[in-house]
């Protein structure tokens, strides 16, 4: 049991602080100023949580020049999650978050961006910061 709590803690950091090599950080160097959160911290723990899920590219968005690529994600268990924008803000700086799909269209409850949800406010911390 203890080492099953160990080894969820070690995937959940990996999760949080490892960058995402599905990602393409040279778009975000053209354009610094967007601001683009991905997934949140549920959402990536689901399609993480399965180290044999097939990440495959479906589409991309778009905010001006800057773009990034929408991804599915199949489980081994079967499961299909569709990567799209839940929430694009154009006020300054820009921000993009993204959230999951389930095969049948429907948003993916824990995937969705919350006010409520822990990594909000180090969010607007950081884009209040940005703007100064």
């Amino acid at each position: 049991m203890l080492l099953a709590i160990v080894i969820l803690a070690i995937a959940v950091l990996i999760a949080i602080f490892v960058p995402s090599s599905r990602k393409k950080p040279a778009v975000q160097e053209e354009n610094p100023a967007v601001m683009d959160y991905g997934l949140n911290i549920p959402a990536r723990l689901l399609i993480t949580d399965d180290p044999y899920t097939k990440h495959e590219v479906i589409g991309s968005y778009h905010l001006g020049d800057y773009w990034g690529a929408l991804w599915r994600h199949t489980l081994t268990s079967g499961r299909v999650y569709e990567e799209a924008v839940h929430f694009l803000s154009t006020s300054a700086p820009p921000m993009i978050f993204l959230a999951l799909k389930a095969e049948n269209g429907d948003w993916v409850p824990e995937s969705l961006w919350s006010r409520e949800a822990p990594e909000w406010s180090r969010i607007i911390n950081r884009s209040n910061s940005k703007q100064d």
